[in-house]
């Protein structure tokens, strides 16, 4: 009887342990609101990649590229993306000291292409895009049939790149119109559920175009888009070269004053790759 309890105590509770179950991570992104910037901070930011940024890295960081903060996030460049790059014949590529009349008046290369190879080689998902740039187009020639455009296109992202044209005294175009019709495009195209991204253009010898840019710049903040500041960038650099500008920039950027040379084409669409890759989704 003793040796019946001794065992009888040894062998009790022989239940075995049930494995924790598998969390099932219930719901989707749905919460981030679609990739919608606007209830974030107010304005856009002005996209500038600094000086030495290894851009092969594009794993998410930080949503206000002006804080230094360095937040985990996604970057537009890691999912697939349609782009559509719209703009004046700077854009679509014309071949400087030309009438941009014909197919040999425009480079092999305009700078939609490296923009869209520098990105292939980087950014960890697929960006495709199109050039839309149409010589002697402005903002405010754009603006008609943009509605439907925007309607029917399948472009994930636009990129607006308008002013050279519209800054021309001969085209009449005030900045306050200038304003408005940037305004009309960003907001028919956000509300077709585009990311829109405005683009300052490169310098030109017209002393018009800063005060266009920095109407840009204002649509942009007042908008909450991001801003790809061509102009800051080149316009720094005939600066610090010193000297007669108009001379500077014909001489390394432009040589008819307007259309850049072929090296400068690329690295205009190399610059603007950089700074898309480190957009916020």
């Amino acid at each position: 009887l003793l040796l019946a309890l001794i065992l009888s105590a040894c062998g009790g509770g022989g239940g075995s342990k049930s494995a924790a179950g598998s969390q099932t991570v219930g719901g989707s992104e749905d919460a981030q609101g679609g990739g919608s910037s606007e209830g974030g901070p107010t304005g856009g930011d002005v996209v500038q990649p600094p000086v030495g940024e290894d851009n092969n890295s594009i794993s998410g960081k930080d949503n206000n590229l002006n804080s230094g903060e360095d937040k985990e996030g996604a970057l537009l460049a890691s999912q697939a993306q349609r782009i559509a790059y719209y703009g004046d014949s700077t854009i679509e590529g014309c071949r400087t000291e030309t009438k941009c009349g014909n197919p040999s008046q425009f480079v092999p290369e305009p700078p939609t292409i490296t923009f869209e190879n520098y990105l292939r080689s980087r950014a960890s998902a697929l960006q495709s895009v199109t050039n839309e740039g149409v010589s002697s187009q402005s903002a405010c020639d754009l603006n008609d049939g943009w509605s439907g455009k925007m309607a029917s296109s399948n472009a994930t992202v636009i990129i607006l790149n308008h002013g050279i044209n519209d800054a021309n005294p001969e085209s009449g175009i005030s900045q306050e119109r200038y304003s408005n019709c940037l305004t009309s495009l960003a907001q028919t195209a956000k509300n077709a559920g585009k990311r829109v991204i405005f683009e300052t253009p490169s310098p030109v010898d017209n002393s018009f175009l800063e005060g266009y840019v920095e109407v840009m710049r204002t649509v942009a903040a007042q908008e909450g888009l991001d801003v790809i500041d061509q102009y800051t960038k080149w316009n720094t650099e005939l600066e610090e070269l010193g000297g007669d500008r108009g001379t500077i920039l014909r001489d390394r950027q432009s040589p008819d004053g307007t259309h850049p040379m072929e090296s400068f084409y690329r690295q205009k669409g190399e610059y603007a790759a950089e700074a898309y890759l480190q957009l916020p989704l």
